[in-house]
């Protein structure tokens, strides 16, 4: 079990599931601040589930490996439980099942969509 706060103040939970039709693993990245840029922080195979401890406002991003096609980003909220299940479908769209985080590819303060930042090292 994940704790709920750290020194930092409070945290919250966020699943990662890729689908099972998924073609192959996706890399989960994560923006940070200094500097701007998406670190990839763990691959999570299709039907794996992967819970990361995270903050409110962070900004996290599921990405084909083979393609580096984006299949989702998400700006965490505060609920303290999150379930992110990443559907890949083929080579259009993005179409994640999410709770208690805004749709895929927007700002859920401005409603705008997310900037993309340098690649991952």
């Amino acid at each position: 079990e994940l704790p709920a706060t750290t020194r930092k103040g409070t945290h919250v939970r966020v699943e990662f599931v890729l689908d099972a039709l998924a073609s192959g693993p996706a890399a989960l990245l994560r923006l940070w601040e200094a500097p701007r840029a998406w670190h990839k922080h763990a691959e999570v195979s299709p039907r794996e589930a992967l819970a990361v401890l995270t903050e409110p406002g962070e900004r996290w991003r599921v990405r084909d490996v083979a393609t580096s096609r984006v299949l989702t980003d998400v700006i965490v909220s505060a609920q303290a439980y999150q379930r992110v299940v990443v559907r890949d479908l083929g080579g259009g769209g993005v179409a994640p099942s999410i709770a208690g985080v805004p749709a895929a590819g927007t700002n859920k303060r401005a409603g705008q969509p997310l900037a993309d930042a340098a690649s991952p090292q």
